[in-house]
């Protein structure tokens, strides 16, 4: 009740309070991809790993494992059809080491290429490609 004041009647004054609280929670845990390719023999002409459609997956990632004597370049490439690709992020992994990848850019499929630095060169690299998306 409030305070009166003269002269005008006093009217008790009544005090509801409503809250909503909406918790937006996903339907679903968060899925794990992954796509592994061993073994890949790399040289010095570019060569490209097959297409991941990365159109619903929130985050995403490469990782090279170079097990050969060479030091080899992986270059990501997207592409808004799985026809027309341009570069994206690039790195060098040296030999027995392991790097991690990922695109700066957004299209809907995404792919790494691969060639040795030094032309005449052969290494063994494995691939990981790994995603997470909402569920």
């Amino acid at each position: 009740m409030g305070a009166c004041r003269k002269p005008k009647p006093c009217r008790p004054v009544r005090r509801v309070r409503q809250v909503k609280i909406i918790v937006c929670m996903p339907s679903r845990a968060p899925v794990f991809t992954e796509a592994v390719y061993r073994n890949v023999r790399v040289r010095g002409q570019p060569m490209a790993l097959p297409r991941q459609n990365t159109a619903r997956l929130q985050r995403y990632s490469y990782a090279v494992v170079n097990a050969g004597p060479a030091e080899v370049e992986v270059r990501l490439e997207v592409s808004p059809d799985g026809v027309h690709y341009a570069p994206d992020a690039s790195m060098r992994v040296e030999s027995g080491k392991t790097g991690v990848i990922v695109p700066n850019r957004y299209l809907r499929y995404t792919r790494p290429t691969l060639r040795t630095v030094e032309a005449g060169a052969t290494a063994t690299v494995d691939v990981f490609f790994q995603a997470q998306s909402a569920g």
